[in-house]
C-alpha cells in the first residue's frame, strides 16, 4: 500500500472535558452524582460526588488504555513516538488540573506504565486567541488594528503558567492553536496576529515542540471555492501570513530569536519589530514583523547572516490592515527584491529574507529561467527550464507531501501530477526557490 508511516501519534483528543464526544471517557451527571468508567463488580459507571473526582478516574482509565495501545503499536513500529492528551490550566482547582495532575503523576510510575514512560515524548495543549480573550472591539482603523495584532504576542505570555506546568522532560505539542477571534475577519490584521502568535509561542522556550494551526479551511486562511466570489481559492490573510512563516522555516534545523535595537512599541509594551532567524547547512532565512503603522528604516542585516550570497527579500504589507477581503493579490501590497546591508520594514509588514550559501548558489541567469505554471492549478502543474535536482512539496504547516505527487521529467521540464492531493495551499521547494501554489 502507498503512504508514509507517521512519525508520532497523539493518543486521543480533549478527553478531559468528559463530554459526549469523549465516548468511553464521558462523565454523566445524574441525581447528584457524576458517573464515568466502569465498576467491574456492578457493570455500571462508577459514581463520584463531583466532576473533579470523576475526572481523576477518567485520567487513570486513559493511562491504562494508552499503556496497552502503546505496547501494541510499538511491537510493529518500535521507533514510533507518542503524545498524551493534557490541557491548559483552568482556575487552579478545576477538572482540568485534576486531569493534568493525574497524567503527570502517572508518567512518573515506571513500573505501572513502562511503555508510556519510555515512549511518550510530548504532552498536548490547545490554545486559541478567540472572542474570550482581550479586546473585543471591531478592527476598523489603525488603532484597533494595532491592539488586535499585539494580542498575538501577549496571549502566549499571559498563558506562561500553561507552559511551566508541563514537566520539563516532555515537549509541548500545540496540536490545536490559532487566532480565531472574529473582530478582524478577512483583514490583514488577523494574518499578522496569527504569525505574531506563532512566534510568541516559540518565545516561551525549548519545550515548545510542535505548532499545528487549526481551522485551516477557515475563510481567513483560504477563500472558499464559491461561484460568486471574486477571490476563489486564493490565500486569505492568515494563509498569506502563514505561508511566509513556512517559507522562512521549512527544512531548517536551527532557530534563533532576533533582538532589535528599536524602541518603537505597538501597545501594552509590545515591541513593533518581532523576528526569528532560521538556518540549515545550505541556507539562512529571517522573518521580521513590523506590527505598527511606522515605516522602520535602516534595519541592519549584516549581523543576521553568517553565509555569504544574494539576499532575496519578500514582503507583504498593508497601510490599511483594517480593510476586508484580503487575499494574496487583493487589498495588500507585495514586493520582491534583492537587498544588501540594510532594508526597510513597511507598515504592518511580514518580511522574509532568504540567503543560499555562495558555495551552493547558482548562476542568476539559470535561476531566472525557472517557471512554475499554472497557478492556481487543477490536477497538475508544470516546471520548465529547471536544471536542479530537488522537487519537494509541503503543506503550509510544513509536512512533506512529496510522496503523494508523481513527477514526470522530460529534459529540464517537469509535469507534476497532483491528483492525490486535496484542494488547498502548498509550498513547492526547488534548489532555487520556494513557490506558493494553490490547487483548486
Amino acid at each position: 500500500s502507498e503512504g508514509r508511516t507517521p512519525y508520532a501519534i497523539e493518543l486521543g483528543n480533549e478527553f478531559y472535558f468528559g463530554n459526549e464526544e469523549g465516548w468511553i471517557y464521558q462523565i454523566v451527571e445524574r441525581n447528584g452524582g457524576f458517573y464515568c468508567g466502569r465498576d467491574n463488580t456492578t457493570g455500571v459507571g462508577i459514581k463520584h460526588t463531583d466532576k473533579k473526582a470523576a475526572t481523576v478516574t477518567n485520567a487513570k482509565f486513559y493511562l491504562q488504555n494508552c499503556e496497552r495501545i502503546v505496547k501494541k503499536i510499538s511491537e510493529d513500529y518500535p521507533n514510533m513516538k507518542f503524545a498524551l492528551v493534557t490541557t491548559k490550566r483552568g482556575n487552579g482547582s478545576s477538572a482540568r488540573e485534576s486531569w493534568n495532575n493525574t497524567i503527570y503523576s502517572g508518567l512518573e510510575k515506571t513500573s505501572t506504565y513502562p511503555n508510556l514512560t519510555s515512549k511518550v515524548v510530548a504532552l498536548t495543549q490547545h490554545h486559541y486567541v478567540d472572542d474570550k480573550y482581550g479586546d473585543q472591539t471591531e478592527v476598523t482603523d489603525v488603532a484597533t488594528a494595532k491592539v488586535a495584532i499585539a494580542e498575538g504576542v501577549t496571549y502566549p505570555i499571559s498563558r506562561n503558567a500553561d507552559y511551566t506546568q508541563s514537566p520539563d522532560k516532555y515537549k509541548i505539542w500545540f496540536t490545536e492553536y490559532g487566532a480565531t477571534k472574529k473582530n478582524a475577519d478577512t483583514k490583514w490584521a488577523t494574518g499578522m496576529r496569527s504569525v505574531a502568535l506563532s512566534l510568541s509561542w516559540i518565545d516561551q522556550g525549548d519545550k515548545v515542540g510542535q505548532l499545528d494551526y487549526h481551522y485551516i479551511t477557515d475563510k481567513n486562511v483560504v477563500w472558499p471555492d464559491e461561484p460568486n466570489s471574486s477571490v476563489r481559492m486564493k490565500l486569505a490573510p492568515i494563509g498569506v501570513a502563514s505561508s511566509m512563516l513556512a517559507k522562512a522555516s521549512a527544512e531548517m534545523t536551527e532557530i534563533q530569536k532576533i533582538n532589535f535595537n528599536s524602541d518603537i512599541e505597538v501597545v501594552h509594551g509590545v515591541k513593533a519589530l518581532q523576528g526569528y532567524k532560521f538556518k540549515n547547512s545550505k541556507k539562512e532565512a529571517v522573518i521580521i514583523l513590523n506590527l505598527t503603522d511606522e515605516v522602520i528604516t535602516d534595519i541592519d542585516l549584516n549581523a543576521l547572516f553568517t553565509y555569504s550570497g544574494k539576499r532575496n527579500l519578500t514582503t507583504y504589507w498593508s497601510d490599511k490592515p483594517y480593510e476586508k477581503e484580503v487575499s494574496e493579490n487583493r487589498n495588500i501590497s507585495f514586493k520582491e527584491e534583492v537587498v544588501t546591508e540594510k532594508f526597510t520594514a513597511e507598515k504592518f509588514s511580514i518580511t522574509v529574507i532568504e540567503l543560499v550559501d555562495d558555495g551552493l548558489a547558482i548562476d542568476d541567469a539559470i535561476e531566472n529561467q525557472l517557471k512554475v505554471y499554472p497557478n492556481p492549478f487543477n490536477d497538475s502543474f508544470e516546471i520548465s527550464n529547471y536544471s536542479g535536482n530537488q522537487i519537494k512539496l509541503y503543506s503550509v504547516d510544513g509536512r512533506d507531501l512529496t510522496h503523494l505527487i508523481k513527477i514526470n521529467k522530460s529534459g529540464n521540464n517537469y509535469i507534476i501530477n497532483t491528483q492525490s492531493l486535496y484542494r488547498g495551499i502548498y509550498i513547492l521547494k526547488t534548489d532555487f526557490s520556494n513557490e506558493i501554489l494553490v490547487k483548486q
